[in-house]
């Protein structure tokens, strides 16, 4: 802490033995009323979607997911960390991650299996996708379409009716290994 900073405190009471998702954002402002949002890096269980411009890291898997788009990235500067977790649909269930017009968006360490498409880009500029898997879709292992600078690095797709989907792209690699 500078000089001039305030430090706030601030206590959550929590209801005990619930699966309820807190995530904590709070603006901090100094003496000349600039501000900033500071997130608190939220643990990820189960569907959600990502709008706070953090690192969000899951601690379990999602297994058997009926949930359409199960985790939306709908903000930019998003970290989504699998942490080697499965994010497991139901085969009906449209997007296990969907990331639509953020920029600076990155998705590693996932398994994704069991979706209509695993991980779908819309839109979007420099969206990263790394050290990550795809299996067993009904259709597509990654699409993505109208970005630019999409790229999948380490990301092994297999079994689906189509492993990488592409259109309207300005610029997009693949690298496998």
């Amino acid at each position: 802490i500078t000089k001039g900073e305030t430090i706030i405190r601030h206590k959550v009471k929590l209801k005990e033995n619930t699966r309820e998702k807190y995530d904590i954002n709070m603006d901090v402002c100094d003496s000349k009323n600039n501000c900033k949002t500071i997130t608190f890096d939220p643990d990820v269980t189960g569907c959600f979607v990502a709008n706070a411009s953090t690192t969000y890291t899951m601690t379990a898997d999602i297994n058997n997911s009926g949930v359409s788009w199960c985790i939306n990235i709908s903000k930019g500067n998003v970290t989504l960390d699998c942490n080697g977790y499965r994010v497991q649909g139901n085969n009906v269930a449209d997007y296990g991650i969907y990331t639509s017009t953020g920029t600076n968006i990155t998705i590693r360490n996932c398994s994704l299996q069991n979706w209509d498409t695993n991980a779908y880009a819309f839109g979007g500029y420099n969206v990263t996708l790394i050290d990550s898997k795809a299996k067993n879709n009904p259709d597509n292992g990654a699409y993505s379409a109208l970005g630019t600078y999409h790229f999948f690095i380490r990301y092994n797709s297999t079994n689906n009716s189509y492993d990488y989907y592409f259109t309207n792209q300005y610029f997009w690699i693949i690298v496998t290994g």
